[in-house]
């Protein structure tokens, strides 16, 4: 015998209305939170490593096109030249002259530069007994030694007293500078007072 399908009651079409909200309400915060979910680990992180490419393209495009500026400190003294008084203050009765204090309040100056530079204007003497002053110069070679403790990297000596005692005072200053160790000089003959080529760990003669 077929049987005939009961109405539902009020009750149980509202729990049927019910159910069937609550599953829609759940399907969609499913979908909800699968939409977060996939901005979150997937499209998100895309984003942020395309953008972040995308910086460091624009940086790198940015660095290549920027000259690189390099500097250098450089400080040149001159001219170094000894009269009578000067050479006196290093004078010693013991026969050992010193000529640091000259520089010691510029030292901090000095040092502090890249390159540091002094116009050595007058030759050495080749002795004590030989040293002179105004108008023809010949300069202790301990002032050589100060120059060199003080810090100076570049010496120049091709000046208009270059030539005031001649051949063998020029050969007595480039032998001073010649002898230290670490340092080597070559004179140019046809320039007294010039290097044809120096090599130097710390200073250069011209």
């Amino acid at each position: 015998m077929k049987k005939n399908n009961m109405p539902l009651n009020l009750r149980e079409r509202i729990n049927s209305r019910i159910s069937l909200l609550c599953s829609v309400i759940v399907l969609v915060l499913l979908v909800l939170v699968m939409h977060q979910m996939d901005y979150t680990l997937i499209r998100k992180p895309q984003k942020e490593a395309a953008e972040a490419a995308a910086l460091k393209e624009q940086q790198d495009k940015i660095k290549a096109e920027t000259p690189v500026i390099s500097t250098a400190s450089v400080i040149a003294v001159g001219d170094n030249l000894y009269h009578s008084k000067l050479y006196e203050s290093g004078e010693n009765d013991s026969g050992i002259w010193n000529y640091d204090h000259i520089y010691t309040h510029v030292l901090d100056q000095i040092q502090a530069a890249d390159v540091a530079m002094i116009d050595q204007e007058t030759v050495f003497a080749p002795s004590h007994d030989a040293v002179s002053t105004y108008p023809s110069f010949a300069t202790p070679q301990e002032v050589g030694d100060a120059i060199i403790k003080a810090g100076f990297d570049v010496v120049e000596s091709a000046t208009n007293h270059a030539d005031d005692y001649g051949y063998d005072y020029l050969k007595s200053t480039l032998d001073f500078w010649s002898q230290l160790s670490g340092y080597s000089c070559t004179w140019h003959p046809r320039h007294p007072g010039r290097c044809r080529h120096c090599q130097s760990k710390r200073s250069e003669w011209y």
